[in-house]
């Protein structure tokens, strides 16, 4: 049963949204639009003094009825409210739908791990770009992996080592490379690294190098790993190596190994 769209997730429930609208793409073509409507009100045992009631509105159909329906979404929508846009799915699907929604003055919540990753890079950096408020799910999933990063930096006796890194592998679930490169591009931006030269190798192994501060040189290998029970979140990141060395004639350095 398509059942698109009929799920309304817990996190945002606890929000209270005062209307909640959501746009169920069916996997019917030639479906025409159906509007559901529903009030709620929480039971005074459960709520709180901040609570209020509120409205779901759920338009449901093809893609080219949801296109043609639209217009409906202008009333529904006052300028006075603010308004955030979950895309919940995969950014290559509907792309003009998209674009229409994700209107300049609302913040937007996308996940770069769902479509080909070099749309999803594009659209992640023309939004940044013009300014617009993004969350992405996928660069969310990255804080562990950050503040591990960290923590293992932070005693005073390793953080030297940070001006000697001279080669950074990631291992990322299959072929998806997003986050993987997320990663790298925050590790280079906070080290005040400047991109040189990338391109992809055979395996499809991503290889960069990255100039230093003192003009010495980074490799960056993105590698993917096939393995046997993928996360349902394509390209994860299982795997982080980073080795620093102080002197290139010596061969003592510091290896940091994250899995």
């Amino acid at each position: 049963e398509d059942l698109r769209g009929q799920h309304v997730d817990v996190a945002i429930s606890a929000l209270n949204p005062r209307r909640l609208i959501t746009l169920a793409p069916t996997l019917e073509n030639n479906h025409p639009l159906e509007t559901l409507v529903a009030a709620y009100c929480p039971l005074l045992e459960e709520s709180n003094n901040n609570s209020a009631c509120g409205d779901v509105v759920v338009l449901r159909g093809d893609l080219k009825s949801l296109n043609n329906g639209l217009g409906i979404l202008k009333n529904l929508l006052p300028e006075e409210l603010p308004a955030w846009l979950w895309w919940n799915g995969n950014l290559d699907e509907a792309p003009e739908l998209l674009h229409k929604l994700a209107l300049p003055k609302r913040r937007i919540i996308i996940d770069t791990a769902l479509g080909e990753p070099l749309k999803c890079l594009e659209l992640l950096t023309s939004r940044i770009t013009s300014g617009q408020a993004v969350n992405d799910l996928n660069w969310l999933r990255l804080r562990n992996w950050r503040e591990t990063l960290a923590m293992v930096f932070d005693p005073p006796n390793r953080r030297n080592a940070l001006n000697h890194i001279v080669r950074l592998d990631i291992d990322i679930e299959d072929n998806h490379p997003v986050q993987g490169l997320l990663i790298a591009s925050w590790i280079a931006e906070r080290l005040n690294w400047h991109i040189k030269i990338a391109h992809e190798k055979e395996g499809r192994i991503i290889a960069a190098e990255f100039q230093r501060t003192d003009g010495e040189l980074v490799q960056l290998r993105l590698i993917p790993l096939p393995v046997g029970k993928p996360s349902i979140h394509p390209g994860q990141i299982v795997g982080i190596r980073l080795i620093c060395q102080t002197d290139k004639e010596s061969p003592k350095g510091m290896c940091i190994i994250l899995a």
